[in-house]
């Protein structure tokens, strides 16, 4: 961690005795600091709940939304939240974020309670029926897909980069079922490991003030 934020370890060190004793709230001085916690308290306690919320990219002012990768990202910790909170007895949680990100104002957490749709292979697709699905999560449909947020429809073959995702995923269709989920590189177009199955998270965020 040389190139970890000064007081970085302290402060996971502090978070993590603080965690053992039950859940906590930790509001970093900025993104980076929120982060970099985040991920040394994961290490220190892999037994624990720890979750990173992400502050908005949106500039402040201005009306262009969040980029698609950093609403899935935000949204996914979010239900990540939603769901240890109204779920059975767990470990520890611990909630990370800065000062910024706390300050935002969100949706109702009841906005986040339907889980985001999951394709499994033998799945049946109906592409029209799939295009609205995804264009309501905030997908764009575009030719090539190599940023989150993007969907393309080629033959039988469906091109996704979830929002939430590192890689995004080729989806292969036999007589309209999933024949496969692959994984592939979005600069070279390759195809690499398959995927027991494939999660597709918002890539826009619920609207707030509605549930």
């Amino acid at each position: 961690m040389n190139d970890a934020p000064p007081g970085l370890v302290d402060t996971a060190l502090r978070l993590w005795q603080a965690l053992n004793q039950g859940d906590l709230v930790y509001l970093a001085d900025d993104e980076q600091m929120a982060e970099g916690v985040a991920a040394a308290l994961s290490a220190l306690a892999p037994d624990k709940h720890v979750v990173f919320v992400p502050s908005s990219d949106a500039l402040p002012g201005d009306k262009a939304p969040a980029s698609p990768a950093n609403v899935g990202r935000r949204v996914a910790a979010l239900r990540a939240l939603r769901k240890l909170a109204v779920g059975p007895k767990r470990t520890a949680l611990a909630t990370i974020m800065s000062g910024e990100a706390a300050a935002r104002r969100y949706a109702d957490p009841s906005s986040l309670a339907a889980a985001p749709p999951t394709l499994l292979p033998g799945d049946l697709i109906d592409r029209a029926k799939f295009c609205e699905e995804v264009e309501a999560l905030g997908y764009i449909v575009d030719d090539r897909v190599d940023e989150p947020g993007e969907v393309a429809f080629r033959g039988d073959v469906i091109d996704i980069f979830p929002a939430d995702a590192g890689w995004p995923s080729r989806i292969d269709l036999v007589d309209h079922a999933i024949s496969s989920i692959r994984r592939y590189d979005p600069a070279t177009q390759l195809s690499s490991e398959t995927c027991d199955a494939l999660e597709i998270g918002r890539a826009v965020e619920p609207e707030i003030g509605r549930g």
